[in-house]
């Protein structure tokens, strides 16, 4: 297993993974609504958990999660592959992994400034 930083990361990469299947099966068979619940039921919540996992860890680890969103979203919307990433998210209202990554850091930044700290920075 890949762990970095204490974080063991395969299992989320695994699920996101397949994740892109699933979106490529039921593609046809949804409205234009339903990929977008589907992608935070299944995809959002790994992607912040990854995110945070590989935010601080260099330039390779995100790009692999950029490649796997990129796939999702352009099944989401039928596009092809060579489409860009910006785009498709603006489309759904998605934010980038960038962004993921400064929400999650927000939050706990948010957290500590409250007196409320998580559990593993106290």
């Amino acid at each position: 297993m890949i762990n970095l930083l204490g974080q063991t990361i395969l299992p989320t990469l695994r699920t996101i993974l397949r994740s892109v299947g699933i979106f490529y099966r039921i593609r046809h068979y949804l409205n234009e609504r339903a990929p977008k619940s589907r992608y935070f039921n299944i995809v959002y919540s790994n992607l912040q958990y990854a995110t945070g996992a590989w935010g601080g860890v260099g330039k390779t680890s995100p790009r692999r999660l950029n490649q796997l969103r990129k796939k999702i979203i352009g099944a989401m919307t039928n596009s092809s592959f060579r489409s860009k990433l910006e785009p498709l998210c603006k489309y759904f209202n998605l934010l980038e992994t960038d962004d993921i990554y400064n929400l999650e850091i927000g939050k706990i930044m948010q957290k500590i400034h409250s007196g409320n700290p998580p559990d593993n920075f106290k």
